[in-house]
């Protein structure tokens, strides 16, 4: 038959550049046929039609452009007849008569065959379903060209010299396709129309019948029909229902409305028909298991794969094969929309079955991520698995299929315990990936209405939280404040008595207790209410053996109770904090107990004490720089913010007692005399009396590292570091693990 007409109702979008591709390769006549694979839903069929239908096409090939819609059981036979026709004029059905093959299919091959010899044609052979039935139309002579359309990858490589695969539309793109169809609903409600068209995920086969039943509820111009008609479109199954309608559709006498429901269960039935020995019900069952997968943009490689559905590298290739699913490098990954639609296939109790294999997997390869992180040296290191992208990809997974399991308390503790961790790590200090990925990642999924309040609460507390860089004290702490006792009752965590006993709520109440702790401190300044959540922190930790958080809530609740003048126990947690710092090999917890120590010391008028102890804060926050890391933004900073600190200290010592800020800051600079040149007293002196901290820094201690300069001097400034300590220890004044001695007996 001769090519069907491009239609009039819309215009393809999103294919330019493809387009431009296809008729580049034709005119150059090289090579002769091409193939555009295209997965089920895309529009091969339009496509073919309008390149079909193009000018400068139809001047390459002046003698006409001939047109077979082969699909799953074509009549070859008919199609060739039909050719024969158009090519000859009717005397091709009277011809040779008393030929014995005469109206076979090899007979008409041989007279479109003849009749093609010194043509120059054009031949469209539209959705190819199996290699016999495209190549029965490669019956052209060397002047013709050849574009098969086909929904199979395989095939598409076997049918031609050049592939062209076309994916879905973007979201730019499918809006525009929408507009075409419903401009007044796409006004109406632009997010509304970015979610529909990221809820087929650019599929042109569901959008035009989308397009159509928006445009039918925006004919009066009603806002209330457009949202009425937005709504029911949150039914999946009545997206895939969706019919295209008769005016929409190709003019092919084959080519009947169809819905998205028909398209992609043809491919699921076609199944074990084109794939050699490949069972059918086998790859069906396979694919169904599959669909419970994260869709695209996610990806699973053949490990799940088999854990979740049984699949072989076999039945795994004649799904990529089908178009059911993709390749993409060694992982595949599947289609949302024929996720959604072979997932209810499958009767509930098997999805959730099939979440729990996927969540046992995941785990195992968190467990196997975390153990390789507390196999290092410093039980510190561990913490840096949450800059891992491979274990914050396998939590997300983790998190999502637990939740899709049905478990949504454990989801919720498990997510609130993975977030406050990674935001106590490093986000309450700088802009943390981790954090931000995970709060963007859940927004955009579908979940429960509860859930996505939660995650509104989390995104307020981080915008507000004031960071450590900041002033403690400036921050909206009672709005933070109300933020955590919601999040805690969301996860059943405001009862202590009443909790779960399960090490992550314990883990997730001793983090939230905290937050709660620094906002009634720097908040009212409640010293009594920040201690009582200071102590419930310890509890939940202690109990959960979790010496490196433990350590963490000493020195905070010792630098609670400096500030509120109770020295004693302050400087016997400073003790109990250092002792697990050292066994935790966490050069920063150490320094921060050390300037507390050295705090309560200055208050107590012990100067030798406090050199002694800042000395030690110091000199760890330095090697803080390189060890348990190479330096990092936040390790050189956490130097410079506790040189910085102590400066100040001084400053303010010396504008009460010069004598006594003369005799430490001497004292501190001797520290590093191994490898400083000498200072003068008088330029001390004049440091300290300048009323600012800055210029005292470089006399005392080693230089500050900037954190801009840290990309092209990192390498540098660590070879410094180390150097430094090196010589410190040479000259006996560094140790690698410096024990608290008798400064909080003393204290």
């Amino acid at each position: 038959m001769m090519a069907p007409s491009t239609p009039e109702n819309y215009m393809l979008v999103g294919r330019d550049e493809q387009i431009g591709e296809i008729k580049a390769a034709l005119i150059a006549g090289a090579p002769r046929a091409i193939a555009i694979q295209l997965a089920m839903g895309i529009g091969k069929t339009a496509l073919a039609c309008l390149l079909a239908n193009d000018v400068e096409l139809q001047a390459r090939f002046p003698d006409g452009v001939l047109w077979a819609n082969v699909g799953k059981a074509p009549d070859i036979r008919a199609e060739l007849r039909q050719w024969a026709v158009e090519l000859c004029g009717p005397e091709a059905m009277e011809a040779d008569t008393s030929n014995e093959d005469f109206g076979t299919e090899t007979y008409w091959k041989r007279v479109v065959g003849k009749a093609l010899a010194r043509k120059r044609v054009l031949l469209v052979i539209d959705d190819v379903w199996s290699l016999d039935n495209g190549l029965a139309f490669k019956v052209g002579g060397n002047a013709c060209a050849y574009l098969f359309t086909t929904r199979f990858p395989k095939l598409a490589h076997h049918l031609s010299g050049k592939v062209i695969t076309l994916g879905t539309l973007n979201s730019k793109d499918g809006i525009a396709l929408l507009q075409q169809f419903a401009p007044d609903a796409v006004a109406a409600d632009q997010a509304a129309a970015r979610l529909l068209v990221k809820r087929v995920d650019g599929l042109p086969q569901a959008l035009i019948p989308i397009g159509c039943f928006l445009r039918d509820a925006s004919s009066t111009g009603q806002d209330r029909r457009i949202r009425e008609a937005i709504d029911k479109l949150e039914n999946v199954q009545m997206l895939f229902d969706l019919e295209q309608p008769p005016e929409y559709a190709i003019d092919l006498a084959t080519d009947l409305p169809r819905s998205l429901r028909s398209v992609i269960e043809a491919s699921y039935r076609w199944l074990g028909s084109s794939q050699g020995s490949a069972d059918g019900d086998l790859l069906r069952q396979t694919v169904e298991c599959l669909s419970i997968l994260r869709p695209n943009p996610s990806v699973f490689g053949e490990a799940l794969a088999a854990r979740v559905a049984g699949a072989t590298p076999e039945t795994l290739n004649a799904l990529c094969d089908s178009g059911l699913i993709e390749a993409r490098g060694e992982c595949y990954t599947m289609h949302r929309t024929f996720a959604e639609y072979l997932r209810g296939k499958i009767g509930q109790e098997r999805v959730r079955e099939l979440h729990l294999l996927a969540t046992s997997f995941y785990r195992e390869q968190l467990n196997e991520l975390e153990e390789a992180y507390q196999q290092q040296d410093s039980g510190y290191s561990q913490w840096y698995r949450y800059e891992n992208r491979a274990w914050g990809d396998a939590m997300d997974e983790w998190l999502y299929h637990l939740g899709r399991a049905g478990e949504y308390q454990t989801v919720v503790t498990a997510f609130l315990r993975a977030w406050f961790d990674g935001f106590w790590w490093w986000g309450c200090f700088l802009e943390f990936h981790f954090c931000d990925q995970l709060l963007l990642e859940w927004q955009q999924r579908e979940i429960r209405p509860e859930s996505r309040e939660g995650l509104r609460l989390l995104t307020r507390f981080k915008e507000i939280y004031p960071k450590e860089t900041e002033d403690r004290y400036a921050g909206n702490w009672a709005e933070i404040e109300n933020i955590l006792g919601q999040l805690r009752r969301r996860a059943n965590l405001a009862d202590e008595a009443a909790m779960s006993p399960h090490a992550d709520a314990r883990h997730l109440r001793g983090m939230t207790s905290i937050l709660l702790a620094e906002a009634r401190r720097f908040g009212a300044r409640d010293y009594a209410g920040a201690e009582d959540s200071y102590r419930d922190a310890l509890r939940q930790f202690i109990a959960n053996h979790d010496d490196w958080d433990t350590a963490w809530v000493y020195y905070h609740l010792a630098d609670t109770l400096t500030e509120a003048g109770r020295h004693a126990d302050a400087a016997a947690l400073c003790h109990d904090g250092l002792e697990l710092g050292i066994s935790e090999e966490d050069p920063e917890v150490q320094a921060n107990l050390w300037r507390v120590m050295g705090d309560i010391a200055i208050d107590a008028q012990r100067h030798d004490d406090a050199a002694h102890a800042w000395q030690q804060c110091v000199e760890h926050a330095y090697r803080f720089q390189i060890e348990p890391v190479a330096p990092d933004p936040y390790t050189i900073r956490f130097y410079a913010q506790i040189v910085d600190l102590l400066c100040g200290r001084l400053v303010s010592l010396y504008a009460r007692e010069p004598a006594a800020a003369l005799s430490l800051a001497s004292a501190l600079r001797s520290g590093w005399q191994c490898n400083r040149d000498s200072v003068e007293i008088p330029e001390l002196e004049a440091a300290l009396s300048s009323a600012y901290r800055y210029p005292l820094a470089p006399l005392l201690f080693p230089a500050v590292l900037p954190a801009e300069q840290l990309g092209q001097s990192g390498d540098a400034y660590a070879a410094e570091v180390k150097a430094t300590l090196a010589a410190l220890r040479a000259a006996g004044r560094a140790t690698r693990i410096a024990a608290p001695g008798n400064q909080a007996a003393s204290a």
